[in-house]
């Protein structure tokens, strides 16, 4: 960016060769971060947390991008849920993850609905992303988790974000599900195992 800035208005060629540089410099130092994620077993700090307020981040965290977007957040929170035991941070990176995807997938704005319920048999908490957006084709489904498989057009994802989601999920006993219809939108469905009872 230094360099950047210290090119007159003489050098445009030159300013936009390295815009060029610098954005294929960030891709591949997401692709190599991915590629370590994925490859990592690492091991959860577990702690007991209010999965609400981890949510709650990663909404704030995609707030600008959404606006960017001109995509209404929707926020049904269902309050006195159980505890979860997890890890905050790598939870944060899958909801945060999940939402970024969905943002993507409604170029002309639309809606995305975030929520948490209990589960009836009280033993999970449901995590619920839904967006307006262009929904993913049925032969596509059952490949999403799949390393490297991605829908964005070449040069736009490393195909690993929700191959890492779900190891994530998984270290935490939980699942990931989808819902989705073309033209119409698509839902992510994170289930993570509850801590004791219903507050009151």
């Amino acid at each position: 960016q230094m360099a950047l800035d210290e090119l007159g208005k003489d050098n445009d060629s030159c300013k936009e060769d390295l815009k060029v540089v610098m954005k294929q410099t960030k891709r591949a130092g997401k692709i190599v971060k991915d590629l370590l994620e994925f490859a990592r077993q690492f091991q959860p700090e577990m702690r007991t947390m209010n999965v609400n307020d981890v949510l709650g981040k990663a909404i704030r965290m995609t707030t600008h991008p959404a606006q960017l977007k001109d995509v209404r957040v929707i926020t049904q929170l269902t309050q006195g849920l159980p505890s979860i035991n997890g890890d905050s941070d790598k939870l944060q990176q899958v909801f945060v993850n999940i939402i970024v995807n969905a943002l993507q997938a409604m170029a002309k704005g639309g809606e995305l609905t975030v929520s948490t319920r209990l589960t009836e048999d009280n033993e999970f908490i449901e995590i619920e992303i839904s967006d307006t957006g262009c929904g993913i084709p049925e032969e596509h489904l059952g490949k999403l988790f799949d390393p490297f498989f991605s829908t964005k057009e070449i040069g736009k994802g490393t195909g690993l974000g929700l191959s890492v989601s779900l190891g994530i999920v998984q270290k935490h006993n939980g699942s990931i599900d989808v819902r989705s219809k073309v033209g119409q939108g698509s839902t992510f469905i994170v289930r993570l195992p509850a801590e004791g009872k219903k507050r009151k």
